[in-house]
């Protein structure tokens, strides 16, 4: 099963107007359906984000909440210019 990040599990937010830098944010459940999801199936991540980023949400979700992907999937930045929304290629 392929899983987008952003807006399905969570994103990366300011932690407030005044101050620098991101916090994850994990949607209400996202952990919980996670962990239902890997006992049946494969888990890839598909994202948008840096390498870096991502890394930290994927150490975090392993860390804190023991969630396991099989494959994590970073949207090349050739398609950063198109139109094209996703490829899943």
């Amino acid at each position: 099963m392929i899983i987008q990040f952003e807006g399905v599990i969570g994103d990366f937010m300011k932690k407030s107007p005044s101050e620098e830098g991101t916090q994850l944010k994990l949607r209400h459940g996202a952990a919980d359906g996670l962990r239902e999801l890997q006992k049946n199936f494969q888990i890839a991540l598909y994202t948008f984000l840096g390498e870096k980023t991502i890394q930290l949400a994927v150490e975090y979700l392993l860390r804190e909440e023991d969630i396991v992907f099989d494959g994590i999937y970073r949207r090349l930045p050739a398609f950063k210019s198109t139109d094209e929304y996703a490829n899943y290629n």
